[in-house]
């Protein structure tokens, strides 16, 4: 099932109670190579970015923790949709089942309305397996307006 799919799906079974809310009705969403987006009529869009490859040099070893630090691990993500102006950006984390992690900070380089980079990410991340662990991902979200 596509995300569009599962959206309509959602509203459908919730009913016109969701139809009356001012703007709740979304009137785009789709993928590309870049990500995922939702747009709805009152001017409001959500983009999800694709998994973003991070490299751990040297590799996390086995139960080992730390901080994975500086511009070799700055991801860029060119949204999927232009927004109208700046963004703020939200980055969740996925270790692939070997590891946990979380974003520590994010600091930004340049944010506009079609794309978004950081200078610095600090991912915090401690590896649960028996084996090294070299590479973890990201995803983030941007919500913000398309009108």
């Amino acid at each position: 099932m596509t995300m569009q799919e599962s959206i309509s799906a959602a509203f459908g079974a919730v009913g016109g109670d969701i139809k009356e809310l001012q703007g709740g009705v979304i009137v785009d969403s789709g993928q590309n190579d870049n990500g995922f987006w939702v747009r709805w009529a009152d001017g409001t869009q959500m983009c999800r970015s694709p998994w973003i490859a991070l490299l751990a040099k040297p590799a996390l070893a086995a139960g080992q923790a730390r901080e994975l630090r500086g511009v070799g691990n700055a991801p860029v993500w060119v949204f999927p949709k232009p927004f109208i102006a700046a963004q703020p950006v939200t980055a969740l984390c996925n270790c692939t089942n070997t590891c946990v992690g979380t974003i520590a900070g994010l600091r930004t380089q340049t944010i506009n309305g079609q794309s978004w980079a950081v200078s610095m990410l600090e991912f915090k991340a401690r590896n649960v397996t028996s084996d090294p662990v070299n590479h973890l991902s990201l995803q983030a979200i941007a919500w913000g307006r398309w009108k």
